[in-house]
């Protein structure tokens, strides 16, 4: 038994004959469930839509929209995919039973009921339902978990690399610089060697800096406006793309924490990478917006675009994305542009307390 409402599974009902409905109803009630019922598909929908059930009972022969149709619909739609449905039917032959599991239907119950054989199917379908969402829940930490030591271990290498590489370059470029002055006036020969390995030393300072920059970009200090602003004119030198960013009012770093900021730069620098790759675009705009609590960072480019159908869910670095934006809650989305081009769009939720402490600094 369940004991309190929080904690009670809601079960949705869907059956055209009113005396099943009933029937099925008192059954689970006494199992200690909240039960929700719907005459037809159409209305099951519509139930559905309003707040999703935790599992629907759901009869095959109905008027209108039938059981496999409203399963169709159920499993087809990202938001209802994972609710578990049971097919009641009066004869379910191996016919139906193939058609219900090829639309998606776990498991099956036959008329008449046998109030034990009901109460073991709906247990444990939600006891699986549980357990998925139970290992997504690890495995959000895990994303979270994986991600902050990447970073650690990025930042931890670019220290080292600055610390000692970048150092022992510097006194190596001090060295060879006075060697080069002496020479110019005593040695012509070694004078013009010297002046090589300068340019070596110089070529070596760059990479260095450029790979410290990838490890962990210093404009992070900064903000995440000021970084995603030196990300966009660092990608304009090296490619013929213009780039444009709009900060919209209300927005401010102080929206986010460190690990938003940082999945933030790490998505737009993917997205600059894919469009300099494939997009074959002359444009890029990033705008970025605060909207009902949620901070919303969209990236537009008017290059060939894709066909909805044309990209796979790990193409370009996708999944990937998909990963590090949910383990936050946020939502990641990419689309097709209005005309041209392709929009990437992440929205990710503002914590309460940091709304609270962003509200102050911005009350006078």
């Amino acid at each position: 038994m369940h004991s309190t409402t929080e904690s009670r599974p809601k079960i949705l009902i869907v059956d055209d004959n009113p005396q099943n409905r009933r029937l099925l109803e008192a059954l689970l009630r006494a199992e200690g469930y909240i039960t929700e019922t719907a005459e037809d598909g159409m209305e099951a929908m519509k139930t559905v839509a309003r707040h999703a059930p935790d599992l629907v009972l759901l009869d095959i022969n109905m008027p209108g929209m039938d059981g496999y149709e409203v399963a169709r619909s159920l499993k087809g739609a990202s938001e209802t995919a994972e609710i578990p449905i049971i097919m009641i039917t009066a004869d379910l032959d191996h016919g139906a039973r193939l058609a219900a599991l090829d639309v998606g239907v776990e498991d099956f119950l036959t008329k008449p009921f046998d109030r034990i054989e009901l109460g073991l199917r709906v247990r444990n379908l939600l006891r699986l339902k549980a357990a998925l969402q139970e290992s997504r829940r690890r495995l959000s930490q895990l994303l979270i978990h994986r991600e902050r030591a990447k970073e650690e271990e990025r930042k931890s290498i670019a220290l080292e690399v600055h610390d000692a590489l970048g150092q022992n370059l510097l006194a190596l470029r001090m060295d060879i610089t006075r060697l080069h002055e002496w020479a110019k006036e005593h040695e012509p020969r070694i004078h013009g060697e010297a002046k090589t390995m300068l340019e070596n030393v110089d070529a070596s300072l760059h990479s260095v800096k450029s790979i410290i920059n990838d490890l962990r970009p210093f404009q992070l200090e900064l903000g995440l406006h000021a970084a995603v602003e030196w990300q966009l004119k660092a990608f304009e030198r090296i490619t013929p793309v213009k780039c444009q960013l709009e900060v919209r009012p209300g927005v401010s770093d102080n929206d986010l924490d460190d690990g938003q900021v940082l999945l933030l730069f790490r998505i737009l620098q993917e997205s600059l990478s894919n469009i300099a790759r494939h997009a074959n675009a002359s444009r890029v705009d990033v705008e970025m917006v605060k909207e009902n609590g949620t901070y919303v960072m969209c990236i537009r480019d008017n290059g060939v675009g894709f066909q909805r159908n044309a990209i796979k869910a790990n193409s370009f670095g996708i999944l990937g994305m998909v990963e590090r934006v949910g383990a936050l809650k946020g939502v990641f989305a990419i689309e097709p542009g209005e005309s041209v081009g392709t929009v990437v769009t992440v929205s990710i939720p503002i914590s309460e307390s940091i709304q609270v402490a962003s509200s102050r600094m911005l009350t006078p």
